[in-house]
């Protein structure tokens, strides 16, 4: 069975798009289904994301992109990393009090509920890593496969 696979890009956008609105947005991920960093141009608005800067290799091909939500203004800084399959995302997390809100936050997102649970469950059998941590003023996740691009986005 050969099967067309859609970008890594397009996958992040489309989840980072659907985590910040609620909703997706199938029609503009439909439409721009062969996205890829040589076709994003500064100031380009895809699926609700602006290209504020493109990264570039020694040969000056693009590998990343800085890419901000327009409506929230969620930073997203992607890079194309020839290794494993893997995620390195945090979220600025400024502490209310002194009880511990953002180190809370940690916890409930990876390990408490149906989602945390299945989470668990899954990464023990797909060779999966997962970890985080409070840093003072954010909260950082990181997610990693040794499987393979079909494990990781499953």
């Amino acid at each position: 069975m050969n099967r067309k696979r859609p970008s890594a890009l397009l996958l992040l956008l489309l989840i980072v798009s659907i985590l910040s609105t609620g909703m997706p947005r199938l029609a503009a991920a439909q439409q721009s289904n062969n996205l890829s960093f040589d076709s994003l141009a500064e100031g380009e608005v895809v699926n609700g994301f602006r290209t504020e800067a493109m990264y570039l290799n020694d040969a000056d091909k693009p590998f990343g992109a800085r890419l901000r939500h327009v409506r929230t203004g969620f930073t997203l800084d992607f890079l194309e990393i020839q290794s494993v399959p893997q995620v390195f995302a945090w979220v600025n997390s400024f502490p209310v009090s002194e009880r511990g809100e953002p180190h809370t936050q940690e916890h409930l997102l990876l390990g408490k509920g149906n989602v945390g649970r299945a989470h668990s469950g899954l990464e023990g059998m797909s060779l999966a890593v997962s970890t985080a941590f409070t840093q003072q003023w954010r909260t950082c996740y990181q997610f990693d496969t040794a499987a393979g691009p079909d494990v990781f986005y499953k």
